[in-house]
């Protein structure tokens, strides 16, 4: 009986074989060559390398890269992908154990184990192709705004078709050579493409055709492995690095700038004040090319001159070309601006690059150079005045709590749980009524809490993120030393601004704090029992997913649950909801910021929320509830719309 196995480089001559050694070394030196020039690009950034939490960073690397978390959330894109890589990977898997039995004194290769390993190839090589007909197609047919192929693309899918091709020619070859021996049916593909070569050519061309095949294949092959250092393959490797160094700091914490008044300038003013890790993000992003942060942003969305994609690739193009324009001349003050910081981008990003911090790191340029936008320079100093954006007199800021029996805290006293009330809360009268809400659903559920008053000030949220880092680390001390005087260990807000700079940026500059979100204290008082919804409220309701609360610090679920207990409330869902969900045009400063330029963001939300016909627009932050509830006016919807936060449903289905 003839033994089930295959004889390793059957019919090449041995100057072939040795040439793969030869094609082997040039492509290391290459890849050597190139992975110095990225890494010295790389290293002109600020910072120093340092590697911590290196189980979690494997592990995220295996989730991100083999596991696809992100790539598979766009279907078509994502299902076409995972067939390329593990195919791919697959047959390079299936090369090395190849050469392990050749060049190794193991020996594994027959029996059950060589057709199980024939099988899996043969799998393995279609699933390669179908996924690059996949690509093809996309490419070629559905074309995606988002996608813009070139040169590049086309040599590197059909690179990558014909080596694919040719492998399953050289199997059939060897088969029919080999008089088609009964167990090569475990290689069916290449069994097939045998029975075409007899059918076609003659037995004694067989032979000849089969090296013609595996000398063309195996120069393919070392051609496509130099390709990864030159073109957008390279995504294998740096995209991978750029997972393992992810940051892993809040998401909603942007990086301090610490000893400013021995600073020169802040914020980036040229290339190398990025940090390093930014300049291997650009690399990441280039060699993806994905788009799919275009897709998501909202000033890209309303016709605004930001694209987070192009952004990134005219960055990167300063870092590669020496005779590139100057970094503010490839990049525009209007693009700088017209960011909401709303994350969507790091979102959706399959290889996590981070565009926000980039952004707000021109800001920071910008505003120390002078170069404000719109009325950002009376915001700004509306906050350095008088505490807050509205330049409201401080004394006024507990005005709302009147005759509401509200305790002020104290210093030096245990005051148990703090209402952070913030600005909005103070000053804005819709907001006004969600604090005085919240005061109600407090005392009847028996919670004893205490507020700041004159004494609490703008957390500085909208300072830092337009740039201006001293004024935010100004208001930010004098609340941290506020909060410790009257020690204060756990914090409510209603406004996920408020939250997201108490927990994830105050802790840089030592503010150690509990702070919840009044979504998930609600949804807690419900189902503890210790508040009763009794009324109905009949309304077809849809939930909008505060970018600050939702995409910064997961608080997805909280804001529903509460919707769900409400008796008469029927919930329906936007298509951009969740980490998917539509800005509402405010972070980033833009509340307050004029930037007229394209659609109005908050106009394009409050369409897709009355797509679904619904009575209410439910919210959980004071920004939202602000620019959903303007919006639904300016567009002549506010007698079929309501807009409201949670808060003030929950007051209603109290009483």
């Amino acid at each position: 009986m003839q033994e089930q196995t295959r004889e390793i480089l059957w019919n090449i001559p041995l100057w072939a074989s040795a040439g793969i050694y030869l094609l082997l070394l040039a492509v290391l030196i290459i890849a050597v060559r190139r992975a110095f020039y990225y890494y010295s690009l790389w290293m002109k950034g600020q910072g120093n390398v340092k590697i911590d939490r290196i189980g979690r960073r494997i592990r995220d690397l295996f989730i991100y890269t083999i596991g696809h978390k992100k790539t598979i959330s766009d279907k078509y894109a994502g299902f076409m992908h995972l067939l390329i890589f593990f195919g791919f990977l697959t047959l390079f898997i299936g090369t090395v154990i190849v050469w392990i039995e050749h060049r190794t004194p193991l020996h594994f290769f027959y029996g059950n184990f060589y057709l199980i390993f024939s099988l899996i190839m043969d799998i393995a090589g279609l699933l390669l192709i179908a996924g690059i007909l996949m690509a093809l197609y996309r490419r070629f047919v559905i074309k995606p705004e988002r996608i813009k192929t070139n040169r590049e693309d086309i040599i590197i899918l059909l690179t990558l078709l014909i080596i694919a091709i040719t492998g399953f020619f050289i199997e059939g070859a060897r088969i029919a050579a080999n008089n088609f021996p009964p167990f090569e049916i475990w290689s069916p593909v290449g069994h097939m493409a045998a029975r075409l070569m007899v059918a076609v050519h003659s037995p004694e061309q067989i032979p000849s055709l089969h090296r013609v095949f595996w000398i063309f294949h195996a120069i393919l092959a070392f051609y496509f492995i130099g390709l990864i250092a030159y073109t957008k393959l390279a995504h294998i490797f740096i995209s991978s690095l750029n997972i393992f160094f992810r940051s892993y700091e809040p998401k909603g914490a942007l990086s301090p700038v610490y000893d400013m008044e021995r600073l020169d300038s802040l914020g980036v003013a040229k290339l190398e004040d990025f940090t390093w890790k930014q300049l291997l993000d650009l690399d990441a992003c280039k060699n993806v090319r994905c788009g799919r942060c275009q897709d998501e942003c909202p000033a890209h969305l309303s016709e605004k001159p930001l694209s987070p994609k192009c952004y990134l690739r005219k960055l990167d193009a300063h870092m590669h070309e020496k005779d590139a324009p100057a970094m503010y001349e490839m990049i525009t003050e209007d693009e700088i601006w017209s960011c909401t910081t709303c994350g969507a981008c790091r979102e959706a990003c399959p290889v996590l690059v981070e565009q926000v911090d980039k952004i707000v790191d021109m800001r920071r340029h910008l505003l120390f150079s002078g170069k404000l936008t719109g009325n950002a320079s009376r915001i700004l100093q509306n906050m350095m005045n008088s505490g807050n954006p509205y330049g409201q007199p401080r004394s006024a800021r507990a005005d709302w709590a009147e005759g509401l029996g509200v305790k002020m805290a104290e210093e030096g006293k245990d005051n148990g749980l703090l209402y952070w009330v913030g600005c909005a809360g103070a000053y804005d009268a819709r907001n006004q009524k969600v604090a005085r809400a919240m005061v109600n659903i407090l005392n009847r559920a028996g919670i004893g809490f205490s507020i700041l008053g004159a004494k609490e000030t703008c957390t500085g949220d909208a300072a830092r993120r337009m740039g201006e880092e001293g004024l935010f680390q100004m208001l930010a001390s004098q609340n941290i030393e506020t909060l410790k005087k009257h020690n204060i260990k756990k914090i409510l807000t209603h406004c996920p601004h408020c939250l997201n700079t108490i927990k994830n940026e105050y802790p840089q500059f030592g503010g150690e704090f509990e702070v919840i979100h009044h979504s998930e204290f609600i949804s807690n008082l419900i189902k503890e029992g210790k508040i009763r919804l009794q009324k109905e409220l009949n309304s077809v309701a849809t939930y909008h997913d505060s970018c600050y609360l939702g995409r910064y610090n997961d608080i997805y679920n909280p804001p529903r649950s509460i919707l769900n207990a409400i008796s008469g409330i029927k919930l329906k869902e936007m298509d951009r909801t969740m980490d998917k969900s539509f800005c509402c045009g405010a972070g980033g400063g833009h509340m307050w910021m004029e930037v007229n330029i394209g659609k109005k963001i908050n106009h394009m939300r409050i369409e897709q929320a009355a797509g679904l016909n619904p009575d209410l627009v439910a919210t959980a932050c004071p920004f939202c509830l602000v620019m959903l509830d303007d919006a639904a006016k300016a567009k002549g919807l506010e007698e079929k719309i309501r807009v409201k936060d949670i808060a003030l449903l929950v007051e209603d289905a109290m009483r």
